[in-house]
């Protein structure tokens, strides 16, 4: 019985420490991209380029990506309790890797 506690305490603690380093990369990428694209259409070669205003392109991004997160949170509750957990994991995981694989195939498609 203690052992089992154990187990589970140390399973919460691994995916903890997962999404601390997860969501770390995550705001880290999405504070350099504003930066990054400033600076890119700052340059006077790329001053005519029509996203010239893109210097709160990163800021538009985090509302998408979490405006996209509260309402899929909200709409995944009643799916889940209709397809149950088990059914709901294997179609997210399929989508999952559709959804990494596709890009990568269409880049392939493109070399060939």
């Amino acid at each position: 019985m203690v052992a089992d506690s154990c187990i589970k305490f140390y399973n919460v603690i691994l995916s903890s420490v997962g999404f601390l380093f997860l969501f770390t990369a995550f705001q880290t990428s999405g504070l350099l991209q504003p930066t990054s694209l400033s600076s890119y259409f700052s340059k006077d070669c790329n001053a005519s380029h029509p996203l010239h205003y893109a210097d709160k392109i990163g800021y538009y991004n985090y509302f998408i990506i979490y405006g996209m997160l509260a309402i899929s949170n909200w709409v995944a509750a009643p799916i889940v309790a209709l397809l149950t957990p088990k059914w709901s994991m294997v179609i997210g995981a399929a989508a999952y890797w559709y959804a990494i694989l596709l890009p990568g195939m269409s880049c392939l498609s493109i070399l060939c």
